[in-house]
């Protein structure tokens, strides 16, 4: 109880709080993959109801145990009870809670007394990958952080209960994301591997029984995991997407784009958390190796040294995962952050440590309110298509652009693509079936496109892919040709941000061609920034 009214423990809760007010403060959370999230999760609810037959003759259900789907099946349960965007914001707030005081708890496992250093963590909570609305990926980072802080605290009485306990942690984790499960097994093998050593050579200990409670018992933990694992990976197979060149990936680092979402002052903050630990751990590692030997601790540094390894040598997507460096790029800051827990630090070193973790967190709350703000004032105009919708019906959103215009405050320049897949809204309020639900084509999420109704294969000449067909810029789609194909007419196309040069592109030109003949023009948006448009016997068919 001491520790929990400790003023840095208090700190780091007001902290955490204050991270939940940008999120809660406007009516759309601005990221890219979210609504496509949303979308799927009311999909799983409504799946079997008498008043959604189209969801069943669009959609089929995953039935293998795939990872990325603890998100999706949260928000399901949710749902149950909570509007669209209130579950939403739930989920991300548990996600913002858990994090860091997951980092807290691995911290006290690490040292008594260490989790004032949390603080240092919260710069990392809004991450690129949280606002580009990875929603499995950001939870697996806090239960990474439960899987080796709960290894950390019964490492010394390791047994089978012990065993039991973890792996099902790692399953968890397993459902949360696979890049999280293998860091936690390099971290946990290499930990326990370097302090079995230890133990024999300090403790004349038994060999196979140290090795049995350092390592073998918790790698064991992780046999039910990895077996999933590489069940998914046969399925879904192992081809690797072209690699960044080192340079590349030194830049992507030492300017830490993880951390960058929006604006370009954020690029400033995380260039200077990158070169903070630099220093730290640099003047924490040095003034170690003039007063003492390396200890059992600093076996830490060899993970971050293996972590950073693991950024450098993957490959940029891996089984249908795409950002693999920039997930790794997360961990050898995490690992860093764990290693400054074996250090005693004094008075004025820990309230030094606070204010810098603080000071940075809240710079980035600022910038990411600012984004926030300006980002839900075009989600809402986005949204307003809504009330002339028809549920049953199929919807075609068309991007046309997904940036801003320029002057928009910086936000021109934003990494996430905030309107590439904002249609999810639509499709989780409106209860339309929209024909650019992407999570729906790749094979390991829980919801899945009939492959003789697949838009991305029947809708669009150039097929499947990323910027491709139907997610081009200005998009290539035959939307005559995907009633002949599959017998299922587009009843709504939605365009959105077509701008004034683009009106000349072939591809352009014969969206417009179609909708003049077989589409009603039925509502532009305040800003003129959206169109929808009606196909034209749809009025006949179901009433005005």
């Amino acid at each position: 109880m001491r520790r929990l009214s400790d003023p840095s423990t208090l700190l780091l809760a007001a902290l955490i709080l204050l991270h939940l007010v940008p999120l809660w403060a406007v009516p759309f959370f601005p990221s890219q993959d979210g609504p496509t999230h949303l979308e799927n999760a009311v999909i799983l609810r409504d799946y079997d109801r008498p008043d959604r037959p189209i969801l069943r003759e669009f959609y089929t259900l995953n039935t293998h145990f795939d990872p990325n789907w603890l998100g999706h099946l949260a928000l399901r349960g949710l749902l149950a009870f909570l509007p669209v965007l209130a579950a939403e914001k739930v989920l991300l707030s548990a996600y913002v809670l858990l994090l860091p005081l997951a980092v807290w708890y691995a911290l006290e496992g690490v040292r008594t007394g260490a989790g004032f250093l949390a603080v240092l963590a919260l710069p990392f909570v809004q991450n690129f990958p949280y606002h580009m609305g990875f929603h499995n990926f950001c939870f697996s980072l806090g239960v990474f952080f439960l899987v080796v802080g709960y290894w950390l605290r019964h490492r010394e009485g390791f047994g089978p209960r012990s065993t039991i306990m973890l792996g099902v942690l790692v399953v968890l984790l397993y459902f949360c994301h696979l890049v999280a499960v293998v860091m936690a097994l390099l971290t946990i093998g290499v930990l326990g591997l370097a302090w079995a050593i230890c133990d024999v050579r300090e403790k004349r200990a038994s060999v196979m029984g140290t090795l049995a409670k350092r390592l073998l018992l918790p790698v064991a933990a992780f046999v039910p995991a990895l077996a999933l694992g590489a069940a998914f990976l046969g399925r879904q197979g192992t081809a690797a997407a072209s690699r960044f060149t080192t340079g590349q990936l030194w830049d992507k680092l030492r300017h830490l784009d993880v951390l960058v979402s929006y604006l370009p002052l954020e690029g400033v903050l995380a260039e200077a958390i990158f070169w903070g630990f630099v220093v730290v751990s640099a003047g924490v590692l040095g003034a170690c190796l003039v007063t003492r030997r390396l200890g059992r601790g600093d076996a830490f540094l060899l993970v971050v040294a293996l972590t950073a390894a693991a950024y450098f040598l993957a490959p940029s997507s891996l089984a249908g995962g795409s950002f693999v460096n920039t997930r790794l790029s997360l961990f050898p800051f995490f690992v860093l952050i764990l290693w400054l827990g074996t250090i005693p630090f004094g008075a004025g070193a820990r309230r030094l440590l606070g204010a810098a973790g603080s000071l940075l967190a809240l710079g980035f709350l600022v910038l990411h309110a600012t984004a926030y703000a300006e980002f839900s004032d075009y989600l809402e105009e986005y949204v307003s298509a809504e009330a002339h919708l028809r549920p049953n019906a199929t919807l075609l959103p068309l991007t046309f652009r997904r940036d801003l215009l320029a002057g928009t405050r910086g936000l021109e320049r934003a990494r996430v693509g905030v309107f590439r897949h904002a249609s999810g809204y639509l499709a989780a309020r409106a209860g339309v079936v929209e024909l650019e639900n992407y999570e729906a084509t790749t094979g390991y999420f829980p919801v899945r496109f009939r492959e003789e109704l697949n838009p991305f294969v029947y809708l669009s000449p150039e097929g499947r892919g990323t910027d491709i067909g139907l997610q081009a810029e200005p998009p290539r789609v035959d939307i005559a040709g995907y009633a002949r194909r599959t017998g299922k007419t587009v009843d709504f196309v939605l365009l959105w941000q077509v701008r004034p040069e683009q009106r000349d592109d072939p591809a352009a030109r014969a969206i417009f061609r179609e909708l003049e003949e077989g589409y009603d023009h039925v509502f532009t948006s305040r800003r003129g920034l959206l169109q929808l448009y009606r196909r034209k016997d749809l009025a006949v068919e179901g009433g005005p």
